[in-house]
């Protein structure tokens, strides 16, 4: 054990001689470079799965469909076609978004716990995010929701950090119930199935009540994701049946303006 512990101090202090004559300077400067090289290649690599990432959602995007856009609100008669409006409500919505038009019109539902004044529906239990599509199915086959359908002709989904004005929901609701289609958002394709993405979608409530009379039973597709649950129940695979949005015609996240900023708070857990 000695003569091991004499041969490793020996050769510890052999390689401190050796490299002894690299001034401590050189080694800052060295060191510096190689943290600098390791936050660039850190950067980039995140820069390209990023890339990827919203390559692989351009792939879903769906080319040559009916694209509704709000037009010129002044030129625009008011609009005449009763719609309704819901949103699920949750701590990552900013606490300035409640003096917003939609904020205020939209029917806001809430967790069973939560203790938001803003809310006007509250489910019978708590959902964690990955049981998002517990809560719609709840939601859906709700009495209030049913009201909903009853009382308009199209029925548009929100997110709570959506915004959008009034002009533009009104113009993209008479281009929508002129168009063929049934269903109208930021369009995805993906096993032969349309989908929208959650900020923002338009469905038509006749065609809407139709198919919660005949899969309301079976709204069980997907566990976390709302949004494609609600096109799994719609089942709408024809170009006819779907209209994008132009994705100018609302903010998602984040606004700012001369007069205001809004600024959401993404990826906390409520």
């Amino acid at each position: 054990m000695f003569q091991i512990n004499l041969m490793g101090g020996a050769t510890l202090s052999s390689v401190k001689q050796k490299l002894g004559w690299i001034p401590w300077n050189h080694w800052k400067k060295a060191l510096l470079t190689l943290a600098v090289v390791t936050i660039i290649l850190s950067s980039v690599m995140i820069i390209q799965v990023e890339y990827y990432t919203w390559r692989n959602r351009l792939d879903l995007e769906v080319d040559g469909l009916n694209m509704l856009t709000p037009g010129s609100s002044s030129a625009r008669p008011p609009t005449t076609t009763k719609y309704g409006m819901y949103m699920y409500l949750g701590c990552t919505a900013s606490p300035f978004a409640s003096v917003l038009w939609h904020v205020t019109q939209a029917v806001k539902v809430c967790d069973a716990s939560s203790s938001d004044r803003l809310c006007d529906v509250k489910t019978q239990r708590d959902y964690p995010y990955d049981e998002l599509a517990y809560k719609a199915r709840e939601w859906l086959l709700s009495d209030r929701f049913s009201q909903m359908l009853d009382e308009n002709e199209v029925i548009i989904k929100l997110d709570d950090d959506t915004i959008v004005s009034k002009d533009a929901i009104d113009g993209l609701v008479e281009e929508f119930v002129r168009a063929d289609c049934k269903f109208a958002g930021v369009m995805r394709l993906s096993n032969g199935l349309f989908w929208s993405n959650g900020p923002l979608f338009l469905i038509k409530a006749d065609y809407l009540k139709q198919q919660l009379r005949e899969n309301g039973k079976e709204l069980q597709y997907h566990r976390k994701a709302e949004d494609v649950q609600m096109s799994a129940m719609l089942n709408l695979r024809d170009h006819k049946s779907v209209c994008n949005i132009d994705v100018n015609a609302f903010k998602h996240r984040y606004y700012e303006d001369s007069r205001m900023i809004i600024r959401y708070k993404p990826y906390v857990k409520c």
